[in-house]
């Protein structure tokens, strides 16, 4: 008598021993590091400076990321696609893809920062009044136009399986930028905030050099990309890039509107606390989302979902925990005076549990590869949170700004899910 076939592997076991679940493992880990290091760091300052002076450092912060992935346009995430299909054998070979993909960084780069940095004196006197911040916005914009190169390179690492090389790269600019702020509060430069800006603005910049140096011999050589190929680069492009640099604004958009206040320490530091649930959720989406791409049918994709769901579910939990004691981890993450921005907290914690919750259907788009639905999605998430925050946050605050960001991320959802039918449907 034959022997039973042996049963299937269950999902996440075989996710689990995939290449792609791996990588990505390690992805999360080193940015979780990255990030870990970071939220450390700004925990001790957070004791060291008033709300305000936190508050200034933070819209640096975001300026350096926002300009990073306003300057990609959805470069890196072409890059991967294409350097991958021409690894495989497509023309003109990964070499080209690469140099392409550096020109346009290099443009978008100049198109988007060149006028950001030309107008740096009106933007620190709209969202920095009444101190001297033009410098420090200057140097932001450095720092994202290092980013924004830095990620081409870490790209490059992915497609040619240097997962750890970059990680390694990312964590040590982390330890770089640590120890740079515990130089310049240590050496007495008084309770200044813009010298902590200068600090953490030289880390991309020696991360894009470490990456550099460190890339693997022959990423740039190989045969220029068609005309039609160029077109197809900048067509996925196009639809990849904005649809992430809005998700992105839509986060932290509350920042221009509570700028330079202790309102907007309390939004800033509530994001910070509410980040590495945000990295996990991420990751867990990129990971199901490799596997979705091999999938034959939307019953796969569902099957895949529903599979997937317990596990959303239980990081579903994890956040309600999170939400019923918002205001004693404030207090214990960033000291006593954080307390108040428990309530901020709770609505980023409900646009988390959204954003966890919402994987299925980013798992369908990307199966059906309906990226403009997912564009049109997101520019609804900033027009309505905005609007919202501009109400809210003038009367209620950060909790206002918060809980405005998830309102329009819920509703930003149900109508992706109302449009589903129509402009959801499979593309030949």
């Amino acid at each position: 008598m034959a022997d039973a076939p042996a049963p299937r592997a269950g999902l996440v076991a075989r996710v689990a021993r995939s290449n792609l679940f791996r990588g990505t493992a390690l992805l999360w880990t080193g940015m979780l590091f990255s990030k870990g290091v970071a939220f450390l760091l700004l925990m001790w300052l957070a004791r060291l400076y008033d709300k305000e002076e936190m508050a200034r450092l933070q819209m640096c912060l975001f300026i350096i990321v926002l300009a990073g992935e306003a300057a990609d346009l959805g470069v890196s995430a072409a890059y991967i696609r294409f350097a991958g299909a021409a690894d495989a054998g497509a023309p003109p070979g990964p070499g080209g893809v690469a140099r392409f993909a550096l020109l346009l960084k290099l443009a978008f780069g100049l198109l988007v920062l060149l006028p950001a940095a030309l107008l740096a004196p009106e933007i620190a006197a709209r969202f920095f009044p009444g101190v001297a911040a033009t410098a420090p916005v200057l140097a932001s914009l450095v720092a994202g136009l290092a980013v924004n190169l830095a990620s081409l390179a870490g790209a490059i690492f992915l497609t040619w399986r240097m997962i750890p090389r970059d990680t390694a790269i990312n964590a040590g600019a982390s330890l770089v930028r640590a120890a740079l702020v515990v130089a310049v509060v240590l050496a007495g430069a008084g309770r200044a905030w813009q010298p902590l800006v200068y600090a953490m603005a030289v880390a991309p910049v020696l991360a894009l050099g470490a990456a550099a140096l460190f890339l693997p011999r022959g990423a740039f050589r190989g045969a220029p990309m068609p005309k039609a190929r160029r077109r197809e680069f900048l067509a996925f492009a196009s639809r990849q890039g904005p649809a992430d640099a809005l998700g992105l604004l839509a986060q932290r958009a509350p920042l221009f509107i509570l700028a330079d206040s202790a309102e907007a320490a309390d939004f800033s530091t509530a994001v910070s606390l509410s980040l590495p649930l945000l990295l996990f959720t991420a990751a867990f989406r990129n990971a199901m989302a490799g596997r979705v791409s091999a999938t034959a049918a939307d019953a796969d994709v569902v099957a895949l979902a529903r599979r997937a769901m317990p596990y959303l579910l239980l990081v579903t939990a994890g956040i309600g925990a999170a939400f019923l004691a918002a205001d004693p981890l404030m207090a214990l993450a960033w000291s006593e005076k954080y307390r108040t921005a428990g309530p901020a907290l709770r609505g980023l914690l409900a646009a988390l549990t959204v954003l966890v919750l919402d994987v299925p259907l980013l798992l369908l788009l990307y199966y059906r590869k309906r990226s403009s639905l997912y564009l049109a999605m997101n520019l609804f998430w900033v027009a309505a949170s905005g609007a919202l925050a501009f109400a809210w946050g003038n009367t209620h605050g950060a909790a206002g700004a918060a809980w405005a960001l998830a309102a329009g991320l819920a509703a930003s959802r149900l109508l992706g899910l109302a449009l589903l039918p129509v402009f959801g449907r499979p593309r030949a």
